[in-house]
């Protein structure tokens, strides 16, 4: 009985010491950027970029994730500046990031400032109720100077948004299972970060990458460990970009080799049928006379 509970115990313990685990399994890493800026004398005005890696989609960052307390401004010496506060504004959604707006008053006009995130863990529910969990891959911090008097003021707008880049050759193909992919992206070579297959990253043992812009090989013997179906590959530009298509995998047809090369195999089975109803109907005759 004391074995029974011990072991009871062990179970109830593993359980319990994995279960913070399983609650934040598949936390995305987060990079944090200024979209843009406004700086006058005595406020300023951000636009956080939040932005997903690995090119996941449907990322969501909700204004309850990130609260005003969690930003904080800093002196030049790195001392939070106690008359400064900071709001958060509206929150611009993306397939692969969110904007969120900061609006931070009660600074000294001409001074240094570093406008920072202390959070570095959060979660946040997306439109289908279901709670992702983010990690900032590194302490965020954006140094900025206000302006001289009231009279000036300095924006940094957000780069222009150019189109994504998009699969040019090899868009839904068909292949036969055993057969090479190859797919051709508007990207520049100098700029390729890898393949997704499935959504999934691909070793690179499974492709060949070139220039011209870049055109990526799905090996044959790679191709033919796929399900029959369709499937996705996307090609990444370390710029954030990512070119996409689908593919389908047909089921590998046995060839029709019968031809010339197989008649003396046809003839030979022909033979030894005929040989074994000859014998059959010699034997049949001899029991008959017996």
């Amino acid at each position: 009985m004391k074995k029974v509970l011990c072991f009871i115990l062990a179970i109830a313990m593993v359980f319990a010491l994995s279960v913070p685990v399983f609650a934040k399994e598949g936390t995305t890493a987060v990079t944090v950027s200024v979209d843009s800026s406004t700086l006058a004398a005595t406020t300023a005005d951000f636009n956080l970029k939040f932005e997903a890696e690995g090119q996941m989609k449907h990322f969501t960052v909700a204004k309850s994730a990130i609260t005003d307390s969690d930003i904080t401004i800093k002196d030049s010496n790195g001392i939070p500046v106690s008359g400064a506060t900071a709001t958060l504004g509206d929150v611009e959604q993306d397939s692969t990031y969110s904007v969120i707006s900061v609006s931070v008053s009660g600074l000294a006009a001409n001074t240094d400032y570093e406008l920072t995130i202390t959070k570095k863990d959060f979660e946040a529910q997306n439109d289908k109720g279901k709670t992702n969990y983010y990690e900032l891959n590194s302490e965020f911090s954006y140094p900025f100077t206000t302006a001289s008097d009231s009279s000036e003021e300095t924006t940094t707008a957000a780069p222009e948004k150019t189109d994504p880049p998009k699969i040019i050759e090899g868009a839904g193909q068909t292949v036969e299972a055993g057969e090479a992919a190859t797919f051709r992206a508007d990207i520049e070579f100098d700029n390729f970060n890898g393949v997704l297959l499935d959504g999934k990253e691909l070793d690179k043992a499974n492709y060949d990458a070139k220039a011209g812009s870049t055109i990526v090989t799905l090996h044959a013997d790679y191709v033919k460990t796929l399900s029959a179906g369709k499937h996705t590959v996307s090609i990444l530009a370390k710029d954030g970009g990512m070119a996409e298509t689908t593919f389908t995998v047909e089921e590998e047809t046995i060839s029709n080799t019968d031809g010339p090369t197989q008649a003396p195999f046809y003839v030979a089975v022909f033979a030894i049928t005929v040989l074994c109803f000859g014998a059959a109907a010699v034997a049949t005759r001899k029991e008959t006379v017996k």
